[in-house]
């Protein structure tokens, strides 16, 4: 009976280590999945900031390009208020057909 009971709980003894080492790799596993999946997605994070990292020297110099060419802009219309307002400019008549336009010259 004493032998019995003996191999009875060492088959016991090796089925519930079986189980708890195999719940161990199973949770190394789960761990082991979700560490991969979390450095998949903070990959893509990555990604995101680099792709927007690099569209900064085109707004840059989309930027650089527009102000200067406001400032172009700016100094025209300075320039032509200026001559208005000092009565500098010139006006020339031209005929089309049977109206006539004004044209402003500067």
């Amino acid at each position: 009976m004493k032998n019995s009971f003996l191999i009875i709980s060492v088959f016991v003894g090796l089925v519930a280590s079986i189980l708890l080492i195999r719940g161990l790799v199973n949770s190394y596993n789960s761990l082991q999945q979700a560490d991969e999946s979390i450095n998949a997605h903070w990959s893509n994070v990555v990604n995101q900031y680099q792709r927007r990292a690099d569209l900064v020297p085109n707004l840059v110099r989309i930027v650089k390009a527009y102000a200067k060419h406001e400032t172009g802009l700016f100094k025209d219309i300075t320039q032509a208020h200026n001559s208005m307002s000092k009565g500098k400019t010139k006006f020339r008549k031209i005929s089309v057909g049977t109206r006539s336009l004004e044209w402003l010259t500067i």
